[in-house]
């Protein structure tokens, strides 16, 4: 077995090759899959899953003030636990007793990472499309986010208009 993924790219590039759609929506391309039935459709959520998503996402979205910052907080926090080779997600509360310095940093990390992961992937596709588009002269995005950063924290974006940071 190849894996979801693999199988899900394959056919999205079949949907193209079929269709010769080059610009589309994932519901026409899930509708074409099930009708011409490429793969099996997935199996619906249980209900437990269901509401496990909708705690989670809940949970992820809170926010709370602190009176010394402009910038609303996270309210829960998630961070992974591996237990006999299964990962599983434990969550806390940011002013509770389980918000720990190493849970904490522990919850952040993955954000970190997916922020300087986000920054190299837009790079590369700005590069990419520099390469094969010579004629459209882009501009490469700045990285240097601290000065934007220091702009939000403080209740103002790069042009001086009030922004909601988080």
């Amino acid at each position: 077995m190849r894996g979801k993924r693999k199988d899900d790219l394959l056919a999205i590039q079949l949907f193209e090759n079929k269709t010769g759609k080059s610009v589309y929506t994932m519901e026409e391309v899930s509708k074409w899959v099930q009708e011409n039935r490429i793969m099996p459709m997935p199996e619906p959520p249980t209900a437990q899953q269901m509401l496990v998503a909708r705690l989670s996402h809940s949970a992820g979205a809170a926010r709370r003030r602190d009176p010394d910052s402009p910038v609303p907080y996270r309210a829960h926090h998630t961070f992974r636990v591996e237990k006999n080779g299964q990962w599983s997600y434990h969550w806390f509360d940011a002013d509770g007793p389980g918000a720990t310095a190493e849970r904490l940093d522990a919850a952040t990390r993955p954000r970190r990472e997916l922020a300087l992961n986000i920054g190299v992937q837009v790079n590369a596709d700005y590069g990419h499309h520099r390469r094969t588009h010579p004629d459209e002269q882009v501009a490469m995005p700045d990285f240097d986010l601290n000065w934007e950063i220091s702009l939000r924290l403080g209740g103002q974006d790069a042009e001086g208009e009030n922004r909601k940071a988080g």
